[in-house]
Protein backbone atom coordinates (compact mmCIF):
# COMPACT_ATOMS: atom_id res chain seq x y z
CA UNK A 1 0.00 0.00 0.00
CA UNK A 2 1.35 3.39 -0.91
CA UNK A 3 2.00 5.72 1.73
CA UNK A 4 -0.62 8.26 2.86
CA UNK A 5 -1.77 10.94 0.34
CA UNK A 6 -0.28 8.95 -2.81
CA UNK A 7 -2.59 6.75 -5.18
CA UNK A 8 -2.36 3.22 -5.49
CA UNK A 9 0.46 3.67 -7.91
CA UNK A 10 2.46 5.83 -5.21
CA UNK A 11 2.08 8.79 -7.21
CA UNK A 12 0.71 12.21 -5.82
CA UNK A 13 -3.06 12.43 -6.33
CA UNK A 14 -3.24 16.18 -5.85
CA UNK A 15 -1.01 19.55 -4.76
CA UNK A 16 -2.59 22.21 -2.69
CA UNK A 17 -0.99 25.75 -3.46
CA UNK A 18 0.51 27.42 -0.98
CA UNK A 19 -1.45 28.80 2.31
CA UNK A 20 -4.44 26.66 0.21
CA UNK A 21 -6.50 24.47 2.69
CA UNK A 22 -7.20 20.67 3.04
CA UNK A 23 -11.17 20.24 4.16
CA UNK A 24 -11.71 16.31 4.89
CA UNK A 25 -15.43 16.47 5.09
CA UNK A 26 -16.09 14.27 7.95
CA UNK A 27 -16.05 17.35 9.88
CA UNK A 28 -19.58 17.90 8.27
CA UNK A 29 -21.43 14.52 7.76
CA UNK A 30 -19.78 12.06 10.18
CA UNK A 31 -18.73 9.95 7.86
CA UNK A 32 -15.49 8.09 7.38
CA UNK A 33 -12.31 10.01 6.28
CA UNK A 34 -12.26 9.27 2.58
CA UNK A 35 -8.87 10.97 1.68
CA UNK A 36 -5.07 11.51 3.67
CA UNK A 37 -2.42 14.41 3.43
CA UNK A 38 1.33 13.88 2.81
CA UNK A 39 3.31 17.12 3.47
CA UNK A 40 6.73 17.69 1.29
CA UNK A 41 7.37 21.00 3.12
CA UNK A 42 7.09 22.42 6.88
CA UNK A 43 3.23 22.58 7.44
CA UNK A 44 0.99 24.31 10.72
CA UNK A 45 -1.83 21.50 10.39
CA UNK A 46 -4.90 23.21 12.46
CA UNK A 47 -7.39 20.36 13.63
CA UNK A 48 -11.19 20.79 14.60
CA UNK A 49 -13.22 17.96 16.36
CA UNK A 50 -16.49 17.72 14.40
CA UNK A 51 -18.66 18.73 17.38
CA UNK A 52 -16.26 21.79 18.24
CA UNK A 53 -17.02 23.04 14.59
CA UNK A 54 -20.53 23.13 14.89
CA UNK A 55 -20.82 24.82 18.25
CA UNK A 56 -18.53 27.67 16.92
CA UNK A 57 -20.79 27.73 13.98
CA UNK A 58 -23.78 27.92 16.37
CA UNK A 59 -22.03 30.95 17.78
CA UNK A 60 -20.31 32.64 14.95
CA UNK A 61 -23.53 31.86 12.10
CA UNK A 62 -21.17 34.32 9.85
CA UNK A 63 -18.03 32.17 9.89
CA UNK A 64 -20.32 29.03 9.73
CA UNK A 65 -21.64 30.54 6.05
CA UNK A 66 -18.38 31.29 4.69
CA UNK A 67 -16.63 28.07 5.54
CA UNK A 68 -20.03 26.16 3.66
CA UNK A 69 -19.68 28.68 1.04
CA UNK A 70 -16.05 27.87 0.36
CA UNK A 71 -17.23 24.40 0.73
CA UNK A 72 -19.46 24.68 -1.60
CA UNK A 73 -17.18 26.24 -4.71
CA UNK A 74 -14.85 23.92 -3.77
CA UNK A 75 -17.34 21.50 -4.28
CA UNK A 76 -18.25 22.62 -7.60
CA UNK A 77 -14.99 22.80 -8.94
CA UNK A 78 -14.13 19.39 -8.50
CA UNK A 79 -17.36 18.36 -10.05
CA UNK A 80 -17.19 20.85 -12.68
CA UNK A 81 -12.81 18.88 -13.62
CA UNK A 82 -15.06 15.56 -12.59
CA UNK A 83 -17.32 16.08 -15.30
CA UNK A 84 -15.33 17.58 -18.12
CA UNK A 85 -12.43 14.33 -17.76
CA UNK A 86 -15.86 12.12 -17.70
CA UNK A 87 -17.23 14.42 -21.19
CA UNK A 88 -13.46 13.94 -22.87
CA UNK A 89 -13.34 10.12 -22.14
CA UNK A 90 -17.10 9.20 -23.46
CA UNK A 91 -16.17 11.25 -26.67
CA UNK A 92 -12.57 9.45 -26.69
Amino acid sequence: MPPAGLGDDGAACSYQADRSDFRPLPVFDGAPRTASAAVNIPTILLVIQRTAFHELAQREPHLGLVVMRNVAVELSTKLRKTTAVWVADRRG
